[in-house]
């Protein structure tokens, strides 16, 4: 158990070490000026130009031990590389240790995400095992709706802890957000409003965002969209030209990054028309830097084309990006509208696992749905996060003191809190469930016109305050992970209890060999089973395959 834990920690920190490498390489080579940037946008950077490599290799090789040694040996001298350049070499390490070190805790969990036995864990299998091939979206439905965090994840798979670091993206991703959120609220160059807004953002993750195996792939999207809400406040705010050119680049990165996340982030491209509409002159100047617009293409394009191997749908399931034409794809566009109105009625608290409303279609029209997602829905999960959110609030609003001499300062409060409230307003209406998309725009919206008001009204000793929340809520973080950890290891009843240590649990399905019409092995599923950790492909009804120009294509009979 020591041996795994040590090399389960030592494992995760080269990870973040490799992924900041590659960060650290990207902003290079595309001229942005890494050295005047927070370890964490350099991180998270490194988190999107890792997720374009392993997308980029999957074409031509399977994300094995042997492309993963390589692929992550390559991050880490990039990393040292570059910390030779940097003359706060000891103050970077050691900001990066202590943040791992703090962060630590919450890496160990017996229980995963409910969606990660069912196809999570089986997609980075497949590409572990496979380079790209079409029609995986037969295997199960939710092939055809990918992460790219499954990409970046895949390429965790490592000699000996195997895909026992396959979860960690999500904590990659807090840990660089936190740093971020860090620096710019104990920066005294920064306004008063956009420290107090990371303040409150930092503050929210870490009371909120402790459990890692809650993450998903939903929740890396949302801390990622905080850093774009201050990157967009910052661009509005800043009057250094030549800072906010650098953030918009940044800022657009992040927007183009989450899309291939989860599709409901797609609204956040309104973000990109604000700043062309009241930022034109550094939005043109950004529209200039070809090295930017053309990667950024080339990663959607990519992007783009691996959901349509899948399904033959470039965004599933919006039935419009749909091809009926090809051996994988038939039926994709009946599919994708049937499943379109199946993920909305879900959203809607219309559908759960034991329970579906009479008339669907009527259902999820207009308000319809509302009284229903009110009494299912908004009282308990709601209700829980509203607390916390007016407990965050009580305690900004009790330490900061009233000032008697108000404060006049353009902060561009209402264009910033009209665009949060379009999203908001979008999300309530095709998919109102915090888990797509509304932790960060509920937490804003409560957020944004505190930070406004205690900005103009407030009087405190910033820094002394912003250090003691910080502290507070690391350690409710820590308290949280740690209390669960013992309760996972000492209640060996239950099903996802610890059994070997530190390592989450894997459940070994009922399935049968069978022979593919070329021949080839496939794995079938007993009804009611998931595929978990099973060899690829595992399917749950039998397809045929065939090879075209070395790559393989499933695809199923269909009689007339």
């Amino acid at each position: 158990m020591i041996l795994n834990t040590f090399l389960y920690i030592f494992y995760f920190f080269l990870l973040i070490f490799s992924i900041l490498g590659y960060g650290l390489f990207f902003l290079s080579i595309t001229n942005l000026n890494w050295k005047k940037l927070s370890i964490g946008i350099q991180g998270l950077i490194g988190v999107f130009f890792s997720t374009f490599l392993s997308y980029v290799t999957h074409f031509f090789l399977p994300h094995n031990f042997i492309h993963n040694i390589f692929f992550h040996l390559l991050g880490i001298i990039f990393f040292l590389f570059f910390l030779r350049k940097n003359t706060l070499i000891f103050t970077v390490t050691n900001k990066l240790f202590i943040f791992i070190i703090l962060y630590i805790s919450c890496l160990f969990l017996s229980k995963n995400h409910e969606d990660f036995s069912y196809y999570h864990l089986p997609y980075m299998i497949h590409l572990v095992e496979n380079k790209l091939q079409f029609g995986i979206g037969l295997f199960n439905i939710a092939f055809k709706t990918p992460s790219s965090l499954f990409y970046l994840q895949s390429t965790f798979y490592l000699p000996y802890l195997n895909f026992y670091l396959f979860h960690s993206a999500g904590l990659i991703i807090l840990v660089f957000a936190s740093i971020f959120l860090l620096d710019y609220f104990l920066n005294d160059k920064k306004k008063l409003f956009i420290k107090i807004i990371a303040s409150l953002c930092f503050v929210f993750l870490n009371v909120t965002f402790g459990r890692l195996g809650a993450y998903g792939t939903d929740r890396a999207g949302q801390i990622i969209s905080f850093v774009i809400f201050i990157l967009l406040i910052e661009i509005f705010n800043n009057k250094k030209s030549i800072e906010n050119e650098l953030n918009i680049k940044i800022l657009t990165i992040f927007i183009f990054y989450i899309l291939t996340i989860k599709a409901y982030f797609f609204p956040y491209l309104i973000a990109l028309i604000f700043l062309l509409i009241f930022k034109y002159k550094l939005f043109y100047s950004f529209l200039k830097d070809y090295k930017i617009i053309i990667f950024l293409s080339f990663f959607f394009l990519i992007f783009l084309f691996i959901n349509f191997s899948n399904s033959g749908c470039f965004l599933y399931p919006l039935k419009q990006t749909c091809f009926d034409n090809f051996s994988w794809s038939k039926g994709s566009y009946a599919a994708a509208e049937h499943y379109s109105k199946w993920y909305e009625l879900w959203a809607k608290a219309g559908a759960t696992p034991n329970y579906r409303v009479e008339n669907p279609e009527n259902y999820i029209k207009l308000l319809n749905w509302v009284p229903n997602w009110i009494n299912n829905y908004f009282f308990g999960k709601m209700t829980d996060i509203i607390l916390i959110i007016f407990f965050i609030v009580t305690i900004y609003i009790i330490f900061m003191k009233k000032n008697n001499k108000k404060k006049k300062q353009k902060n561009f409060f209402f264009l910033i809190y009209f665009f949060l409230i379009l999203l908001l307003l979008i999300w309530f209406n095709k998919h109102p469930d915090l888990r797509y998309g509304g932790y960060v725009l509920f937490a804003l919206a409560f957020f944004i016109p505190l930070a406004n008001y205690l900005s103009k009204e407030g009087k405190i000793n910033v820094k002394k305050f912003f250090v003691l929340v910080s502290v507070l809520s690391i350690v409710i973080f820590n308290t949280k992970n740690i209390l669960r950890i013992k309760a996972e290891i000492i209640d060996q009843r239950e099903l996802y209890s610890y059994k070997n240590f530190p390592f989450f649990n894997i459940i070994k399905p009922k399935y049968k060999i069978i022979m593919l019409n070329d021949n080839s092995r496939a794995y079938l599923i007993s009804e009611g089973e998931k595929c978990w950790a099973t060899p690829s492909p595992c399917i749950d009804s039998v397809l045929n395959r065939k090879t075209l120009n070395n790559y393989k294509i499933f695809y199923k009979e269909i009689t007339e």
